[in-house]
């Protein structure tokens, strides 16, 4: 047997930031109490040395290292470098928000790149055990994260919700994993798919198996049903660490699905398209529905979370490269909303005021927080942004989500004409079924933000004037 030496280069920005988050440890034990600031100028480093490091390495084919486990290709690069900056943009929007709640600390700026580190592995893993590894290095290092805050007892129980049911859900996956190599004899993705294709399999056994993935799958995407973690975790972590959760893994979820669905079960595209249809349909209308209710801005963020994972999924149903890349610029948009509404919450949030009720943002309640706290901010601004991300969250005016819908095709029309172009009939009819089944979020802002009574000037007690008669 010819033992071929692994090509190191490919797995250079790994190795940089395992190196890094021990130097961010060490540099904690040292200086952490005296100097905490020295943990975030090293952890942003460390995410800056791997951008560029990535860029170096980058090849245009696609390389396969340690002996199949690990893979090297555009899509790898491309989602490295999206997961680069919005970790570190996560950084520097919290940055405040943690050091007013004692959470400024080497701790949690080691668990962020033990998880970045994670979600590399997933992104660039061709091997099941390589997913299965990188997958449990970013959710527990999120576990970890949720419970940061050991004064919260909110945060605690979020923590232990979201570890009892990601335990259950990497079961589902782990058994999953186990019924394919049962059936194909091999957990390396693309002998698996050789193996699939080959047909000399019980396809009985992989269905089975596809079904415990796909629910893993779920789980990790908070689609619905498998969505129960998210609207208690949300709620419950630190604002910080749910902005952290509600952006960057999304990138290495979508890297998760290509891998080992799309690649290493492509062949069986037409059983696992049609879990993901109801998985979809089922996380639109709860995802939007439940958030009509909910008087937790971030627990309604959550079911947009959810709501937004469906049409995610709608650009995977397709099953092409048009569908594949609609997916992936619509995480690349909903991570972008992530950033702006969560940091506008951080930017609100004081020390004892979280922001998070919705109540908070009636501006009879709300401005007083804000003169106090002489900020400079204007609240009308404020209103005009929100109101600007609402109208964008609608499925007439969102371009993302045109490109994921013209992907799909259930109606049987014909679904390109000979330029190219989506149907008109279509067209038409994806957009009837996409604005009654999102419209109902643009409304929630508008019922319980914004359709409040005009601010007045308070009325000023003048004491009665006695009459007199003349």
């Amino acid at each position: 047997m010819i033992c071929v030496p692994p090509d190191f280069a490919r797995a250079y920005p790994e190795i940089f930031l395992l190196v890094m988050v021990c130097v961010v440890l060490l540099a904690d034990l040292a200086w952490g109490e005296k100097r905490p600031y020295v943990a975030y100028v090293l952890a942003q480093f460390a995410l800056f040395g791997c951008v560029l490091i990535t860029f170096a390495t980058s090849v245009p084919e696609v390389v396969h290292t340690f002996s199949g486990m690990f893979v090297d290709d555009a899509m790898a690069d491309i989602l490295k470098m999206l997961v680069y900056v919005t970790v570190s943009t996560v950084l520097v929007y919290s940055r405040t928000y943690i050091a007013a709640r004692g959470m400024f600390s080497g701790e949690f700026f080691s668990l962020a790149l033990f998880a970045t580190l994670g979600m590399m592995v997933m992104i660039s893993a061709s091997h099941f055990l390589t997913l299965y590894l990188g997958l449990e290095l970013l959710s527990l290092s999120q576990y970890a994260m949720v419970a940061l805050r050991r004064d919260s007892v909110m945060a605690t129980e979020a923590a232990i919700k979201f570890f009892v049911l990601g335990a259950l859900a990497s079961g589902f996956l782990l058994y999953g994993m186990s019924m394919v190599y049962g059936a194909t004899g091999t957990l390396d993705i693309t002998r698996v798919t050789e193996a699939i294709q080959g047909g000399a399999i019980n396809h009985a056994v992989l269905v089975v198996g596809l079904v415990f993935i796909v629910a893993g799958i779920s789980f990790k995407l908070s689609a619905a049903p498998f969505h129960m973690w998210a609207p208690d975790v949300y709620e419950g972590a630190p604002t910080a660490v749910v902005l952290f959760i509600g952006s960057a893994p999304k990138f290495a979820a979508f890297g998760f699905v290509m891998r080992l669905l799309v690649e290493g079960m492509g062949a069986m595209v037409a059983d696992w398209q049609g879990m993901l249809i109801i998985l979809a349909v089922m996380s639109m209308m709860i995802g939007n529905l439940a958030a009509i209710a909910q008087t937790n801005i971030k627990r309604m963020l959550a079911y947009s979370t959810i709501s937004h994972m469906g049409f995610m999924l709608l650009g995977i149903i397709g099953a092409d490269e048009n569908g594949y890349s609609s997916s992936m610029f619509y995480i690349l948009v909903y991570v972008l909303m992530t950033l702006g509404t969560f940091g506008m919450i951080m930017l609100l949030s004081r020390e004892g005021f979280e922001a998070e009720k919705l109540d908070d943002f009636n501006r009879k309640i709300f401005v007083p927080q804000i003169d106090g706290a002489k900020t400079g901010l204007e609240l009308p601004g404020i209103v005009d942004e929100v109101l600007t991300m609402a109208e964008l969250m609608d499925a007439n005016k969102s371009a993302h989500r045109v490109f994921v819908c013209q992907t799909i095709n259930p109606w049987g029309y014909p679904a390109k004409d000979r330029s190219g172009r989506l149907d008109l009939v279509e067209e038409a009819h994806l957009g009837r079924l996409m604005t009654k089944i999102s419209g109902p979020a643009v409304p929630v802002f508008e019922r319980f933000v914004f359709s409040r009574p005009a601010l007045t000037a308070p009325a000023v007690d003048t004491p009665a004037t006695p009459s007199t008669n003349n």
